[in-house]
């Protein structure tokens, strides 16, 4: 997340959630920002909330039961569910599902929820 966030100040610095973010980051050239611990620091902070919403949630199944492969997908989309407090929260809500499989052809496919 860290990397793709800095990605986003790089293409928006003005959107609101990078006004904590120092400016001049994005004075950094291309490939010395892979080992710039400033830039890694900023945006491992700035991303790790977006982390407990987003990644979080979807696997607390694998922490239980560990690498279930093409099922840790739906595992996932299991403890997506469960993490929510209010399943009518979810109806007409769209979830992103993407599979690696073997790693050699990935999938991405979206769900939307119909009802509880």
């Amino acid at each position: 997340f860290k990397k793709k966030l800095y990605l986003d100040f790089l293409s928006n610095p003005d959107k609101k959630e990078f006004e904590s973010v120092d400016q001049s980051l994005l004075s950094n050239p291309g490939p010395t920002t892979y080992n710039s611990k400033e830039i890694e620091k900023t945006f491992m902070k700035l991303s790790s909330e977006i982390y407990k919403q987003k990644v979080e949630p979807t696997a607390q199944c694998m922490k239980s039961l560990g690498n279930m492969y093409m099922a840790s997908l739906y595992g996932g989309l299991a403890s997506f569910i469960d993490s929510e407090d209010s399943k009518d929260g979810l109806v007409r809500k769209r979830i992103g599902m993407l599979s690696y499989r073997s790693g050699l052809a990935p999938s991405f496919f979206e769900i939307e929820v119909k009802g509880s």
